[in-house]
């Protein structure tokens, strides 16, 4: 499923007070980018709300982690069961609603315990925030470190007139990098499990 960016051109322009404009060509790659990189950080899409069908290992105890820290709703539930037969068990509407959840990915049982097979739960659920303004700031703060220097250049010099870059490490200026504050901006949309 191919998911917008979490931030659009316009609003890489609005950040960067005009110095990026919407219509750079380079714009649009670019937050693809910072936002498949903010979204691999985090371990899920973050925004918009979709709806979709995950295959998930079963866990053998009553609680199951789904890869979500925003679940709005469950739509259906398939369990492969444990033993030598194939046995497959569709859950119910009445069965989905005997469910507890947390908005934060966490799926339990109130009786009985998930399967312990190896893709053994396929769950349809919608999930997701409707936007992440935060999110969004922080995808246009990576985009615009990016394009500050795209051929990696730290410092140029002409005469007596010298231009530094910002950097992203030590010597090391432009490409597609989190730097520690980014990290802290997305880590309360990230999934950290033990």
């Amino acid at each position: 499923m191919a998911l917008p960016p979490l931030a659009e051109p316009q609003q890489l322009a609005n950040y960067t007070a005009g110095a990026i404009t919407a219509s750079d060509p380079r714009a649009k790659t670019l937050l693809e980018a910072a936002s498949e990189a903010a979204r691999r950080y985090c371990g899920w899409h973050i925004a918009p709300v979709i709806t979709e069908t995950l295959v998930l290992d079963g866990s053998g105890s009553d609680i199951i982690e789904l890869p979500t820290m925003r679940v709005k709703t469950i739509d259906a539930l398939t369990e492969r069961l444990p033993g030598p037969a194939a046995r497959v068990h569709e859950w119910t509407p009445d069965e989905l609603t005997n469910l507890e959840w947390s908005r934060l990915g966490t799926l339990r049982r109130r009786h009985g315990i998930w399967t312990d097979r190896y893709q053994g739960i396929t769950i349809t659920l919608s999930h997701g925030y409707d936007t992440a303004p935060d999110v969004a700031q922080t995808v246009c703060q990576i985009a615009a470190m990016a394009l500050a220097s795209p051929t990696g250049a730290t410092h140029e010099q002409a005469g007596g007139v010298s231009i530094s870059y910002g950097t992203t490490a030590s010597g090391v200026a432009g490409g597609l990098t989190l730097l520690d504050r980014d990290r802290l901006a997305l880590d309360p949309y990230a999934i950290r499990r033990p």
